[in-house]
């Protein structure tokens, strides 16, 4: 049987893939090129974005502090205001403490204020605080009291603990603290606080078992 001429003058074999010429060296250049300035032009892109989002992040954190700042001076103006229509204002006193640096001048403002009124639990909390260290004795008595006054005064018992540590009594502290976290249980400081009191509680249990 004579064989079938194949079309277009040659025989191709099925399944057979088109051969395909070799890119021309100017060509190959060519696209290496335009790939070369797609990548200069991402990079460059991506520099950009990265300085706007800085220069931003810096701008808002500018403009976050100038909020504070203009909050800390309003508030500060309130307490002065407030101790200029009532001089004897325990808690304009204590108020304005908060804004010196001067820790001896703090703590005369917070006796200032606990002698105008003795059971304004700002002014207790704040003076106990302030005695941590110095008059660890004091210091308790007057967080104790701010305490009967307003139970809510949270950072009075982590106060009160770290006196009650400071005097030996670390059973004391460490109850306080859980009595503060039953109040704000979600209290990251106090939790940290008490596992370092636990942990300290441990080993002096373990040191007194070894003698």
């Amino acid at each position: 049987m004579p064989s079938r001429r194949p079309l277009y003058g040659k025989a191709v074999s099925l399944g057979q893939a088109p051969i395909s010429r070799p890119a021309s060296s100017s060509s190959t250049a060519q696209s290496e090129q335009q790939e070369s300035n797609v990548g200069e032009t991402a990079q460059h892109d991506t520099a950009e974005e990265m300085d706007f989002t800085a220069e931003n992040a810096a701008c808002f954190a500018e403009q976050r502090k100038e909020l504070r700042d203009a909050l800390i001076a309003e508030a500060k103006q309130l307490y002065e205001q407030a101790l200029a229509l009532n001089e004897r204002s325990s808690y304009a006193v204590n108020g304005l403490a908060l804004f010196t640096e001067d820790r001896k001048i703090k703590r005369q403002l917070f006796e200032q204020a606990v002698e105008l009124d003795g059971d304004n639990p700002y002014a207790l909390a704040n003076l106990g605080g302030e005695l941590l260290g110095d008059d660890n004795s004091r210091a308790l008595h007057c967080l104790n009291h701010a305490l009967e006054v307003n139970p809510r005064l949270f950072y009075a018992r982590l106060y009160r603990s770290k006196a009650l540590l400071s005097m030996g009594n670390i059973d004391g502290a460490i109850s306080s603290v859980r009595e503060q976290l039953e109040w704000r249980p979600g209290d990251s400081h106090a939790i940290r606080f008490l596992a370092q009191l636990e942990i300290h509680r441990a080993r002096r249990h373990g040191r007194m078992l070894l003698l």
